[in-house]
């Protein structure tokens, strides 16, 4: 069996209901068994004007079925791009705060100011010596204040963030 003929060219514009560049014109069956025709966008699936086309004067023998399947394959395609996408973002945020919290002159001077105040006691336990500055929040990373700073031993540190129980 030979590959359906297309009615007219597979449309190159863009479209008022996904503004995707290509569409064609399928057929849908409705709810009573006929046949509905309307330009099916070939990206996302959409109906590209939203409405149905007359189907005088159109043989529909050439005209090929709705991809019901398109706008979930579309969805999940999208999905994985923003995941992607979120992934990066936060690994260079991550990368970020590393060098910050490692390499910068201003958080070491933080650090000491915190670690000086809370006399290097756990604030978490009152029963170790700290070893590491917590953020209570990062509302003001990169600009702390130092109220919203806690010295912590490592193992309440990591309890803190639910690293151990």
């Amino acid at each position: 069996m030979s590959e359906p003929v297309r009615i007219g060219p597979v449309l190159a514009e863009t479209f008022p209901t996904c503004q995707h560049p290509r569409g064609e014109i399928r057929y849908k069956i409705i709810a009573d068994g006929r046949k509905q025709i309307a330009t099916q966008c070939l990206v996302c699936g959409v109906n590209t004007d939203g409405r149905w086309l007359p189907q005088a004067g159109i043989d529909m023998a050439q005209v090929r079925p709705w991809d019901n399947d398109l706008p979930a394959a579309y969805q999940r395609s999208q999905a994985s791009v923003r995941n992607a996408r979120i992934r990066s973002e936060r690994l260079s945020r991550h990368l970020e705060y590393e060098h910050y919290i490692t390499e910068s002159e201003q958080w070491w001077e933080i650090r000491t100011k915190v670690m000086r105040r809370d006399n290097h006691w756990c604030q978490a336990c009152l029963d170790a010596l700290a070893t590491e500055v917590h953020h209570k929040t990062y509302d003001h990373l990169y600009r702390e204040v130092l109220w919203e700073l806690e010295a912590v031993c490592h193992t309440c540190h990591q309890r803190i963030h639910n690293l151990i129980e």
